[in-house]
């Protein structure tokens, strides 16, 4: 049996991703992301990025650079 799911209360909701497991150490957030949820700009997250405050051991694809929950929750309690 297929149930037709709820309609958001947003509008501009695309749906709850909550169903998806993502390991806290697999990197998946760009640094632009990051700063808009944490509302910094740029150069801070470079800035401690490069003081070794997050972990130097994610993936790049290209020239992004990527960041895990653990490293965004480090970075929000900053």
């Amino acid at each position: 049996m297929v149930r037709k799911a709820k309609q958001a209360e947003n509008p501009e909701s695309v749906g709850d991703f909550d169903e998806f497991f993502i390991h806290p150490d697999e990197p998946v957030f760009t640094t632009g992301v990051v700063c808009r949820l944490l509302t910094i700009p740029i150069w801070v997250l470079k800035q401690l990025d490069s003081a070794g405050i997050v972990s130097l051991d994610r993936i790049n694809t290209g020239q992004s650079r990527l960041y895990s929950k653990r490293e965004l929750a480090k970075l929000s309690k900053i």
